[in-house]
């Protein structure tokens, strides 16, 4: 019966309708219909920086920025949480559904990380809270691993990055290149215990000694034979010897 029905609709003149019908509500809604060459849709998104000084990137991701996740995604309009942990550093990004007002959005934020500053943890030393434009959502990400730790580790990765950044600078249209992750170059210092307490030294004096002996700072200029000559006091530490 339902194979009578379709052969006769097939047959009549109810396609033909409905097609035409089809055509002129295209043309219609194409003609009506609201359009712009550059419509601007509003996706407020926020980035909140944490610093936690001497925490590797597990411990930032377990004591910083899973519960900075819990906590932000309790704030009205949030759709999509994101999260970056690195050594001593946490950020966490939040996308907003669309239409939310943007200034809205960075205000209940800062809000709600400010009511709830009796629970930030110790370790935390300060944190910041940025919107995010459409400008500085990265167009490319390019990202470096080794298949082998012992000759290729975190800091070897990030020194490579950085001498592929003047590259990628050059290249046309680039606004900025950025680099995320990794291990910055440092240097530890072991201290004696018996040392220190024959001198009654303590981890702050030395640490005062070292900010103090890293540092060159200008000290005017001095005119002399017709010569002008600057003068500079201190200077950086330049190797490990020093």
């Amino acid at each position: 019966m339902i194979e009578q029905l379709l052969r006769r609709s097939l047959r009549g003149d109810i396609p033909i309708a409905l097609l035409l019908t089809g055509i002129l509500a295209g043309l219609f809604a194409l003609q009506f219909t609201a359009r712009e060459e550059e419509p601007q849709i509003v996706v407020p998104m926020v980035s909140v920086g944490v610093t936690a000084t001497g925490l590797s990137a597990r411990q930032v991701e377990r004591q910083v920025t899973i519960p900075l996740e819990n906590l932000l995604s309790q704030i009205p309009g949030v759709e999509h949480v994101y999260s970056t942990s690195n050594n001593s550093r946490a950020e966490v990004t939040l996308r907003f559904y669309v239409g939310q007002d943007r200034e809205d959005s960075l205000l209940n934020t800062y809000n709600k990380l400010t009511s709830n500053e009796h629970r930030i943890p110790a370790v935390v030393d300060s944190w910041s809270v940025n919107p995010v434009e459409v400008d500085d959502v990265p167009i490319l990400l390019i990202g470096l691993w080794s298949d082998d730790p012992a000759r290729y580790d975190d800091t070897s990765l990030r020194r490579i990055a950085d001498e592929i950044v003047p590259h990628l600078q050059s290249i046309e249209h680039t606004s900025e290149v950025m680099i995320t992750g990794g291990r910055q170059r440092q240097i530890s210092i072991d201290l004696d215990p018996e040392a220190m307490t024959a001198r009654m030294t303590t981890v702050a004096d030395i640490a005062s000694a070292i900010n103090v002996s890293n540092l060159l700072a200008p000290a005017g200029d001095a005119n002399f034979a017709d010569q002008r000559s600057i003068l500079e006091s201190g200077d950086y530490f330049r190797s490990v010897r020093e």
